[in-house]
């Protein structure tokens, strides 16, 4: 069962340390030049997102339907996910969604994502982000409505004086009739 099984090479600390023949990519990728995340790979996720992070790992040596089955585990922060609670993981090359429920648990800011397979891994940093709204829904913020900005108080205000002027040249109207009779 891909992603069920332990650890094979017995390391210590996944996600938590570089394989040193690994290269980094500018996107903070770190590979063991077999393995790598594709360009439909997410790496930010926004709090109030509706969905989970979705992540591509592909075979660079030969991707086909078995680099799935090659596929022993994930980790975030160095913790082993479980699958189907934490993350689903489909065919084609290897399709990895980390759930929206796991990913609230995370705190703002960047994590590891780090991804063990039988014969490599390959690493990336992703980030957690608030909401766009600046209200975090995890610690209770409601989000900003525009109420405290003084809109509601401008319009009024803009209304009332809209009256007032209606109401002043209507005055000054009857006054001049009077004055022309």
């Amino acid at each position: 069962d891909p992603g069920g099984s332990t650890n094979p090479g017995g390391s210590t600390n996944p996600g938590g340390s570089t394989n040193p023949g690994g290269s980094t990519n500018p996107g903070g990728s770190t590979e063991n030049n077999r393995y790598k995340f594709t360009l439909d790979s997410v790496f930010t996720w926004k709090r109030q997102t509706n969905g989970g992070m979705p992540v591509v790992v592909k075979d660079t040596v030969g991707d086909d339907s078995t680099t799935y089955d090659k596929l022993v585990a994930v980790y975030v922060d160095g913790a082993r996910l479980t699958r189907n609670v934490h993350y689903t993981a489909t065919r084609g090359s290897i399709n990895i969604t980390l759930h929206q429920d796991y990913l609230k648990t995370l705190s703002v800011g960047t994590h590891t994502l780090y991804v063990e397979l039988t014969d490599g891994y390959v690493q990336n940093i992703f980030t957690i982000t608030a909401s766009s709204n600046g209200s975090d829904p995890e610690k209770g913020d409601s989000p900003k409505t525009g109420e405290e900005d003084g809109s509601l108080i401008f319009y009024v205000w803009l209304v009332i004086v809209s009256f007032g002027g209606v109401g002043s040249l209507l005055v000054l109207k009857k006054k001049m009739k009077r004055a022309y009779r």
